[in-house]
């Protein structure tokens, strides 16, 4: 990342930047599978991957009610940025002393 930097390759070092942080999330993900949570008093109190997930039919429905979300979000940036695209000039108007 700093190689990057110092290169002026900021897209790399982005990029770069990045990966390190979704490795030390699964890493760190892969160390306590399958606990989530872990008890302090009683190994039996921990919250582990299969007692805390939902049922299928609740998984199902959303996920499916998150895609439908998703494209809408996406949709509405789509539109967002294709309604104010171009560049912008300050001007003479209101607010700016010369």
């Amino acid at each position: 990342m700093f190689v990057y930097r110092r290169k002026g390759n900021d897209k790399a070092a982005f990029l770069t930047s990045s990966a390190y942080l979704l490795f030390m999330l699964a890493g760190a993900a892969a160390a306590m599978y399958p606990n989530l949570l872990v008890s302090s008093t009683k190994p039996a109190l921990n919250i582990t991957v299969y007692n805390a997930a939902s049922s299928s039919y609740a998984l199902s429905t959303g996920l499916i009610f998150w895609s439908l979300g998703m494209v809408l979000a996406v949709g509405y940036f789509v539109f967002i940025y294709r309604m104010f695209k171009g560049k912008v000039s300050a001007g003479n108007g209101p607010g700016y002393a010369d």
